[in-house]
């Protein structure tokens, strides 16, 4: 569907690619975040873009983010 204005039906991909071919590419891109997710070295931040977030995150009390930013704010760490 084309969106709350404009209730056309139209075909998945447009005319670039066919299902089986979005599929593939979608499958693709799965294993590509799941194989960053098993990465080791990546990181898990509790707010990963802080300047489209309220005030206070949904994880920040296991990230501790308030002991860790009032250190930054105290001079501490770094």
């Amino acid at each position: 569907l084309g969106g709350p204005d404009d209730l056309d039906v139209r075909p998945v991909g447009g005319k670039t690619a066919s299902m089986p071919d979005l599929i593939a590419d979608q499958f693709d891109g799965l294993v590509e975040l799941l194989n960053q997710l098993r990465d080791p070295a990546t990181a898990y931040v509790s707010r990963p873009y802080p300047q489209f977030l309220a005030r206070f995150g949904a994880y920040d009390h296991l990230a501790r983010a308030k002991e860790w930013s009032s250190a930054a704010e105290d001079g501490e760490g770094a």
